[in-house]
C-alpha cells in the first residue's frame, strides 16, 4: 500500500534555514558598514533600527527565493508493509505420580 505525505519538517526547515541566513546577511552587511565608517569611508549613520531593516529585509528576501524555490513541501512516498505473525502453542501434561506409600 502506497502512502502519499508531505515533507512539511523538512520544508518548515528549509524555510527557517533561508530566513536566519538572510537576516545573518543582513548583519554581515551592516558590520561591513560599520567597519567603512570607521576606515573613513562615506557611508550613512548606522543604528540599531538600520540593523533591524537590513536584517529584516535581508530575511524576507531569502524566504522569497525559498518560496520560489519550493512553494510546497515535496511529496514523500513511503511503502507500509504490513505482516501478521501467528503461533501455535502445544502444551502437554503429564499425569502426577501417585504418592508412594510411607513404610512404617
Amino acid at each position: 500500500m502506497n502512502l502519499l505525505q508531505l515533507n512539511w519538517e523538512g520544508w518548515f526547515y528549509g524555510l527557517m534555514n533561508g530566513i536566519i541566513g538572510g537576516a545573518a546577511t543582513g548583519g554581515s552587511a551592516w558590520v561591513g558598514m560599520a567597519t567603512a565608517k570607521s576606515a573613513g569611508v562615506d557611508v550613512p549613520t548606522l543604528n540599531w533600527k538600520a540593523l533591524g531593516v537590513i536584517c529584516v529585509s535581508g530575511a524576507l528576501t531569502n524566504l522569497f527565493f525559498y518560496l520560489k524555490q519550493s512553494p510546497l513541501p515535496a511529496i514523500v512516498t513511503a511503502e507500509k508493509t504490513t505482516q501478521t505473525v501467528t503461533s501455535e502453542r502445544t502444551v502437554t501434561t503429564q499425569p502426577a505420580e501417585p504418592e508412594k506409600p510411607k513404610t512404617p
